[in-house]
């Protein structure tokens, strides 16, 4: 199933029936995703059980699984959400673990960006009707100041959305913010260290105006650390994510008299700070309960594989054990080595898209620069914009954000499956 940013997902995967009947077909139906996220947002918004692939295949963390072709898994319908996040290997144990009378339903959107790792399975088997699909195309616009799901849909498409820099919708919101015009200034002659010093001008008014609305939203927010998330295409430079989660994380997660904190590698980590893993490897880990019932003792901890791009918080930190504890969405609690910051672990007030696919968050903003050119595509944009739940901000140039909605030619991947 093929859909867009605001069709009716939910009603298309809630309709197998009602009261006892529903009940029992559920017996026989199971959920998954890639992300402990997106399975928790299937099972809120559909009732259905709904787990993470490595959970539902029974990873054994050794690089191999519970089920597989001799011992398949019982379910006779089996939904995959999100399923242009899933590279070639992943989906080749899923489906090898699929009993042969199974019903296998893939629900994903193949113009976001292809999975982290090797293939394009979804997006392939799409483009070349290679099984079944149906497209939902029909968008369900909420009230007449939404336009999220409209201009995201625009996006997609490779145009910029009329109307975008109109200024009242309810979920949209983009600031045209460049005090500097660097073009004028090459045509007069400027030099080249006068045009990156107009750059760089551009860069820390961009940067500046995410900060205020971080400090906005830290007052209005419920969960501000958690529900203001900034997306960037680049790690590096003054809109990376390297130099924008230390100021973030000054706003959102400022440090409180007497509370325990680390520093390694230049970062600081705080207790209550949003971080993401960066590196699939098993970890030693223990249920969210057992960690509350032991006041904060990590005790008797299993092993299990944590994945590229989980975002948690941080709720411990042990310095005279050299140890800090980070709860995820899946209730786990998973204790890290301070050597791991930095290295397999870091700040995630600001993530990159591939980091945030699977993830939605209330409030987006997303940076738009010149100096990122080579990064902005279309795809790259939509799936940013769709990480929104509620608002999205997009603050920037406007050459930066012309080429993120109409550039469409990003990378193909070269792939047997799109050879067929």
């Amino acid at each position: 199933m093929n859909r867009l940013r605001g069709t009716l997902t939910c009603a298309a995967i809630k309709a197998p029936g009602f009261g006892d009947r529903r009940k029992a077909m559920l017996e026989d139906i199971i959920a998954c995703a890639f992300t402990g996220m997106a399975s928790s947002r299937i099972r809120k918004v559909t009732g259905f059980r709904a787990v993470t692939i490595h959970s539902l295949l029974g990873f054994k963390g050794d690089g191999s699984f519970e089920h597989h072709e001799k011992n398949p898994l019982p379910y006779r319908v089996v939904l995959l959400d999100e399923a242009s996040m899933v590279n070639v290997g992943l989906m080749y144990r899923l489906a090898r673990a699929l009993r042969e009378d199974c019903l296998f339903v893939m629900v994903g959107d193949p113009a976001q960006l292809p999975p982290i790792g090797a293939g394009n399975v979804f997006g392939d088997a799409m483009e070349k009707a290679l099984i079944p699909s149906i497209t939902l195309k029909r968008i369900y616009r909420q009230s007449e100041d939404s336009v999220l799901t409209i201009f995201a849909n625009e996006i997609r498409e490779g145009r910029i959305p009329q109307g975008i820099d109109q200024e009242g919708w309810k979920d949209f919101s983009y600031e045209h913010l460049e005090p500097f015009n660097t073009y004028a200034a090459r045509a007069k002659g400027a030099t080249e260290a006068e045009l990156r010093n107009l750059r760089e001008k551009n860069n820390d008014a961009i940067f500046k105006r995410i900060l205020t609305l971080a400090r906005q939203y830290k007052e209005g927010l419920t969960h501000p650390v958690w529900e203001f998330q900034v997306l960037t295409p680049m790690r590096v430079g003054q809109l990376g994510t390297e130099a924008l989660n230390q100021a973030l994380q000054h706003v959102l997660n400022p440090p409180a008299p007497d509370s325990t904190h680390i520093k390694v590698r230049g970062i600081e980590l705080r207790k209550g700070d949003k971080v993401v893993h960066l590196q699939n490897r098993d970890m030693p880990v223990v249920s969210w309960e057992d960690w509350q019932k032991a006041r904060g003792e990590f005790d008797s901890p299993d092993q299990q594989r944590i994945f590229n791009g989980n975002v948690g918080i941080v709720v411990g930190i042990r310095p005279e054990l050299e140890e800090f504890y980070v709860v995820y969405p899946e209730r786990m609690v998973v204790a890290y080595d301070m050597d791991h910051l930095g290295d397999i672990v870091e700040l995630a007030y600001a993530l990159t898209v591939h980091k945030a696919q699977g993830s939605q968050y209330r409030i987006v903003t997303i940076p738009l620069t010149n100096s990122h050119y080579i990064m902005l595509n279309n795809k790259w944009f939509y799936t940013a914009v769709t990480r929104a739940e509620e608002k999205v901000y997009i603050i920037g140039q406007a050459y930066a954000l012309r080429r993120a909605c109409t550039n469409k030619q990003s990378i193909k991947r070269k792939t047997w499956l799109s050879m067929v």
